[in-house]
């Protein structure tokens, strides 16, 4: 198993680009990353007698102010409110409950009704209260669920209008540049290289929309491999040996346009080229591949304007997801540098294995450490990926598989552990020993955690997969209410994974009526899930806000920037309510009626976060998040249409009444790795009822 103190090399985002972007950045917990337009220096090589000499242009990350606060995990105290009712007797709104659910919902507090769907859990919200009169119970799913929306909506616009327009400059000038080059070259030992390097480009124009004329015969195999995206082997452009060299096999299944990136054709084309600079690369010992890659390196990191604008596509994204976990266009560019090697054009065998030994040298590849490669716009680290790789082959031997229930344990959930020992997980020679290494590595500060904003979302999953002790109301405390918090935590996690698809690597192995009564309303009470949810989406507000991406008016909910200012304000006032439940405060009328009226706020949140106006057939989604090599397969999470909650709460006069709310309904499956899923592939999946089983978790503690 691999230390995690390399870990934090990579994950401590953006740290400073030190000699190069992308190379080692230092051990640092700085949160400080970068803005949209980067600065670019030069450094000339020292003088050879080989010419040309190749200028390194450096992109540099601007530093972002930015904190994700601490909000410590509740683990002491005890529970001041009153005992729970055993039976249902004088239990207000009772009635509402499905007969066969009764008795479950007397036993465990809660009953989720796994035959009732909604396919917005905003309109399931929306017609609790306002319409029935109904005691609302807003769930932390509801808040995760949101704040996906709302991440994902932002995402896709800067997508849209900064990113998508910065990529198509940069493609330009690339395809130019590597033309030249290649006309430059011909003739010469490089120049079927530098042909390779040219038609790669081409392929990348042209799967990103752009007319570009007559392209090359390895273009058009490139495009033929994107487009059918199901085969795994080298790149037909960049060329190498994929059967001596892993890191030079393409798996292009990930290729698959799914996530968001079905949703409008710009978002589609963006995705293609993307996942072609990003997954596409060629092995670091593979010579004949490292040659076309040291010729785009010398192409992009030659010239300023070309690594500005690659920089403004990478650092936002980076602050996004994360840094790449294989080798950058730059970190190639330094390692040739720094072994005095100034003409990519004239690269030996023994020049491309010291390149090589320097780029190793430099910082570790973390997931997949065989595959190192070369990538124009790499894949980029994330923490959960590195845990599934550390617990499968060659780290966990014979075991190929893995669960979301591995990255729970990690994050301290004895109960999920539990789970997998009954799976007979643990049985595996050494994966309980590498659970708790790895449950260190995850012991880490809020400020490294938010380096990103993809791990600040996973830093507000954790309360999900952690104990909820006797500082809980006595429903919480149960094995029943741990599945439900696993199954908030695995719903929110899909989604997660779903919104980062393209960046994140993966392992291997209403009308007039009349008000309703007033009842009492009821926040879950989990303060520290929502207070980190509210945290996570201020840290992304003000990362892109001072990279100048964040669209909107900040009065305006259905803009990006106004969207997250109203997710913010109304999750802090869910977190303060919360708090009060906990210590056992009543809750004021004013924040009554706000409960009670939350389906309002969802709906905003839901019709903002549209795509050009139109609301998905589905809420639910799905998100492939790991590759079994040996059975071809990938691990698929998915959402089904969500389900109503039934819970016992307090009703503020002494005595206990029925809430109602929603909950995510989670599925994981394995599914072949040519044939990743869409969001539209699963909502057909949905209405035709095939979802198969759920989970055995879930159907041996919540009867679903």
């Amino acid at each position: 198993m691999r230390t995690f103190s390399r870990v934090l090399l990579v994950f401590s985002l953006l740290a400073a680009a030190c000699s190069t972007e992308g190379a080692t950045p230092p051990a640092s917990t700085s949160t400080e990353a970068s803005t949209t337009t980067a600065n670019a220096t030069t450094t000339t090589a020292p003088a050879t007698t080989t010419t040309p000499t190749v200028v390194v242009t450096v992109p540099t990350p601007p530093g972002l102010d930015l904190a994700l606060p601490d909000v410590p995990l509740r683990d002491q105290g005890r529970w001041p409110g009153p005992a729970w009712p055993t039976s249902l007797a004088g239990v207000a709104f009772a009635d509402v409950v499905p007969a066969d659910l009764t008795a479950r919902l007397a036993t465990d507090g809660f009953a989720i009704d796994g035959a009732e769907t909604s396919t917005q859990l905003a309109w399931l919200y929306a017609s609790l209260y306002p319409y029935q009169g109904r005691p609302v119970f807003v769930t932390t799913d509801a808040a995760y669920h949101h704040w996906h929306l709302m991440f994902d909506h932002v995402l896709r616009e800067v997508e849209t209008k900064s990113l998508l327009p910065a990529l198509e400059r940069l493609t330009w000038s690339m395809l130019d540049a590597t033309r030249t080059q290649a006309a430059a070259l011909a003739g010469t030992p490089s120049a079927e290289a530098a042909q390779r390097a040219a038609e790669f480009f081409e392929a990348v124009a042209t799967v990103l929309g752009l007319d570009v004329g007559p392209i090359g015969p390895l273009a058009q195999a490139e495009i033929d491999l994107v487009m059918s995206h199901t085969a795994r082997g080298a790149s037909p452009t960049l060329g190498g040996d994929c059967d001596a060299h892993a890191g030079s096999c393409v798996d292009y299944s990930l290729m698959t346009p799914r996530g968001h990136y079905t949703r409008t054709a710009d978002l589609t084309r963006y995705f293609r080229a993307m996942s072609l600079l990003g997954s596409a690369g060629v092995g670091i010992g593979d010579a004949d591949a490292m040659r076309v890659a040291l010729l785009i390196a010398r192409v992009l990191a030659s010239d300023e304007q070309r690594a500005t604008d690659w920089a403004t596509v990478y650092y936002p994204t980076a602050f996004l997801v994360g840094t790449a976990d294989d080798y950058t266009p730059f970190e190639l560019a330094a390692a040739a540098e720094a072994t005095s090697i100034t003409d990519p054009t004239t690269i030996t065998d023994q020049e491309a294995a010291a390149i090589a030994e320097a780029l190793a040298a430099s910082r570790p590849v973390l997931i997949d450490p065989e595959t190192a490669s070369v990538r124009v716009m790499g894949v980029r680290f994330v923490f959960d990926s590195w845990v599934f790789d550390q617990l499968v082959v060659p780290n966990v031997a014979g075991r190929t598989r893995v669960s979301p229930l591995d990255l729970a344990a990690v994050f301290g959930s004895d109960w999920a552990l539990d789970r997998q020992d009954e799976a007979g997980e643990t049985a595996f020679a050494g994966y309980s020993e590498a659970i708790e290494v790895l449950r260190g590595d995850a012991d880490r500060s809020a400020a490294d955690w938010g380096a990103t904003a993809y791990g600040a979302w996973l830093y507000a999953l954790q309360p999900m997969w952690n104990a909820h002790g006797e500082a809980y109301p006595p429903f919480m405390q149960t094995d029943a209410w741990a599945a439900k918090a696993h199954q908030t935590g695995f719903g929110s996690y899909t989604e997660l994974k779903h919104d980062t698809i393209l960046y994140a690597k993966q392992g291997m192995a209403e009308g007039d009526m009349e008000p309703p009564p007033v009842v009492t309303h009821w926040v879950e009470p989990d303060p520290v899930a929502f207070h980190r949810i509210a945290n996570a989406a201020r840290l992304l507000r003000d990362g892109l806000d001072q990279m100048d991406l964040l669209l909107g008016d900040p009065e305006d909910p259905w803009t990006p920037l106004g969207g997250l200012e109203a997710l913010i304000t109304v999750v802090d006032r869910l977190a303060m309510i919360s708090e009060s439940e906990l210590a056992g405060d009543p809750i004021s009328p004013e924040d009554n009626d706000f409960v009670g009226q939350i389906g309002g706020w969802f709906e905003t949140f839901l019709y903002g976060t549209s795509t050009d106006g139109f609301i998905d057939d589905h809420g639910g989604l799905v998100a492939d998040v790991f590759l079994d090599s040996l059975s071809d397969s990938v691990l698929e999470l998915g959402t089904a249409d969500f389900n109503p909650i039934y819970v016992i709460v307090p009703d503020g006069e002494g005595g206990f009444e029925v809430a109602t709310g929603g909950v995510y309904a989670y599925h994981e499956f394995w599914q072949p790795r040519a044939d990743r899923l869409t969001d539209e592939a699963w909502w057909s999946w949905i209405e035709q009822d095939t979802l198969g089983d759920r989970p055995f978790w879930v159907t041996e503690f919540l009867g679903l």
